[in-house]
């Protein structure tokens, strides 16, 4: 695995790359305007990529964090970071100084882009990214669900079985203190309609707070599926740190490890600061920090997979401010050097000040 660390023209560039997949994370770090981050932004990742001897053909998805979606998103569809992939767009404010950070992912293959995605054929197995997927309705249950049916059709249409190939979801829930239950209940009527089940497996998941770029929309999804043969996916969990999410209704497995025939990719959920039974651990950002890598850690370890894979975290705060202490703590754990983007997420709980969500790679000549 390829680690890429490139710092210039008042941006930061930092990833992996392995086999035919990259995955790196941009922010600028001068304190400038939104329009002249965004232009440096542009102008940066090309050259970094260089260095990864990736192009932007190579690009599938880039998914972009703003401080002001309502008035940045016009600018950001305008600029070339629009067009290198399927662009999906956040209103969650990156780390001061950034206005707006990204996570892109490249990959060697074909691809087609169809209605609310991209699909990609990478030989040995396909991939589907449906991005800034939104539904019609009166609350976050009828949005969730009118959303959810959509990426069914979307999905069988293309020859995906959404219980058999969903792999990994980002909901984003606008004032998730109100509409995170709602949410819930759509989501579970939809999934039970496909037929996941606490025995067999629920696709990884994130669901935070965020601030939609269309006003009137309570839940947005990104959702990435796979048609991998059921023995490549295996569920991970860590029951002496964290409960499962189904024993508290909520329908989502706490971490997917994925084979093909590279790697095996560790897809981590948005994982707090959570008790074996489920309870709140602390009310402080940087002790919630440190149980939450300790979690983490023990989800990686059932999963037989390093520290050293993670390829990226993205750390969700309810308050910014909280940030420097965040980053101690993960300095503290020996993951400061680790790619990650620190941006304002509001977590499904008040009490929850902090969450983290991860991708690890391992090679699969490497595994035991």
């Amino acid at each position: 695995m390829r680690r890429l660390s490139w710092a210039a023209m008042g941006v930061e560039v930092a990833g992996h790359a392995l086999g035919h997949e990259a995955q790196i994370l941009a922010w600028p770090v001068e304190d400038q305007p939104f329009g002249v981050q965004l232009s440096a932004l542009c102008a940066a990742i090309p050259r970094a990529l260089d260095a990864l001897e990736l192009t932007l053909e190579a690009v599938s998805l880039v998914e972009v964090f703003l401080s002001d979606p309502i008035n940045q998103a016009p600018r950001l569809d305008a600029s070339p970071l629009a067009r290198w992939g399927r662009l999906s767009r956040r209103g969650m404010p990156p780390r001061p100084p950034a206005r707006l950070a990204a996570r892109l992912v490249l990959q060697r293959g074909e691809r087609r882009h169809v209605e609310d995605g991209l699909l990609l054929d990478l030989g040995g197995h396909r991939e589907l990214w449906l991005t800034d997927l939104t539904g019609e309705g009166e609350d976050a249950r009828a949005q969730t669900e009118a959303l959810l049916s959509s990426l069914v059709v979307q999905a069988r249409a293309l020859g995906f079985e959404p219980f058999e190939h969903l792999l990994r979801t980002w909901i984003y829930v606008h004032d998730i203190d109100a509409h995170y239950a709602g949410m819930v209940q759509g989501r579970a009527r939809i999934y039970e309609a496909l037929g996941f089940k606490e025995q067999a497996r629920f696709p990884a998941s994130t669901g935070i707070g965020g601030d939609p770029v269309e006003p009137g929309r309570w839940v947005t999804v990104n959702a990435l599926l796979a048609d991998h043969p059921p023995e490549a996916l295996r569920r991970v969990h860590a029951p002496d740190h964290l409960p499962a999410a189904s024993s508290y209704g909520v329908a989502f497995d706490r971490a997917l490890s994925v084979e093909d025939a590279e790697k095996r990719a560790v897809h981590i959920s948005g994982t707090a600061s959570i008790d074996p039974e489920g309870q709140i651990l602390y009310d402080d950002a940087q002790a919630q920090a440190t149980r939450t890598l300790e979690n983490i850690t023990a989800l990686l370890k059932d999963a037989d997979a390093p520290v050293a894979g993670l390829v990226w975290l993205i750390v969700y705060l309810r308050d910014l401010r909280e940030a420097a202490r965040v980053e101690a703590a993960l300095a503290a754990a020996g993951w400061g050097a680790t790619p990650k983007l620190i941006v304002q997420g509001p977590v499904c709980r008040p009490g929850w000040l902090v969450e983290i969500e991860g991708l690890a790679w391992i090679k699969r000549e490497e595994d035991r």
